[in-house]
């Protein structure tokens, strides 16, 4: 059985790519509720429920860009993982890196799939519909 609702944490620094995969969120998948904080800090307080996050109900996959601050996408990837009641959290890279080395270094730092940014409106649709259809229709998440 899927829940009615979904909780997305989405960690990226350009407010213009937030919007673009809320706005392809909208209309892929209504159920869901993104949450958008553009710094690893305030991924980390989201994670972990602190401060203005103390009352959030959690998240049931986080989508982490690479090239944010003040710590990279791959260290907190990594804090996620070394994490005890982090550690199961599902993360999705979405990086506009192309490099196989980031690639690489993304798995294995744990993550569960890394997704290159689209370019275009259209891309962006289909790739948060295909996102969107595997980890809330598809998969079956940790309890976190």
């Amino acid at each position: 059985m899927h829940p009615q609702r979904f909780n997305i944490l989405l960690i990226d620094d350009s407010p213009e790519a937030a919007n673009l995969f809320k706005l392809a969120l909208k209309e892929v998948a209504p159920r869901a509720s993104i949450y958008w904080v553009a710094t690893t800090e305030e991924g980390l307080e989201a994670l972990e429920r602190r401060d203005r996050f103390k009352d959030a109900l959690g998240f049931d996959i986080v989508v982490l860009d690479l090239n944010i601050g003040p710590a990279s996408g791959f260290d907190l990837l990594q804090r996620i993982r070394n994490d005890e009641g982090l550690g199961s959290q599902p993360v999705i890279v979405m990086s506009s890196s192309r490099a196989r080395n980031d690639i690489d270094r993304a798995y294995k730092c744990g993550a569960n799939s890394f997704i290159v940014k689209p370019i275009t409106l259209e891309s962006t649709y289909e790739t948060v519909g295909a996102l969107a259809r595997y980890w809330l229709d598809i998969v079956a998440l940790p309890n976190i």
